[in-house]
């Protein structure tokens, strides 16, 4: 079980608290279940900065989030789904959290606009708010990718 899914993640206070002047980031999440749903919806939401969208609102996104433990091609069809929308416009930006990731689906998400990878069982709440809300600004995203890659090997 990740850590993204525990209830002391999702209840637990934020480290950034909710900024009141600060516009809020819409996010598009994908996740295979219900229980990873809720909890990563509970984990993003603590933070007043991230909204998560509802299905029929996806072309609001700012960013895409998947969570996912082994990324598959249902992620790749809701990526491509999000990506369509935003037909003629810059589409928002993805950050995947998975332990697993096949070439195949990483060429797609490449493709979908990745700027972030994290590991579903090495991320916590605190990291993945930081994360989602850097590349919904559009700023810099702190970096794991080293860590992820060496989890893989």
């Amino acid at each position: 079980m990740s850590k993204i899914i525990t209830a002391n993640d999702s209840q637990r206070s934020c480290a950034h608290p909710p900024a009141r002047d600060t516009a809020a980031v819409a996010v598009a999440l994908h996740a295979p279940d219900p229980m990873t749903e809720l909890g990563a919806t509970a984990i993003l939401e603590a933070d007043g900065r991230l909204t998560v969208l509802a299905g029929d609102d996806l072309a609001r996104a700012d960013v895409v989030v998947v969570v996912e433990e082994s990324l598959g091609h249902g992620a790749c069809a809701f990526l491509r789904e999000v990506r369509a929308l935003f037909r003629g416009e810059s589409p928002p930006q993805c950050v995947i959290v998975t332990d697993h990731l096949q070439p195949e689906v990483l060429m797609t998400a490449i493709e979908r606009d990745l700027a972030a990878i994290l590991g579903l069982r090495t991320v916590d709440g605190d990291e993945l708010v930081r994360t989602v809300f850097a590349v919904g600004t559009r700023r810099a995203v702190p970096g794991r990718r080293r860590d992820w890659e060496r989890a893989q090997a």
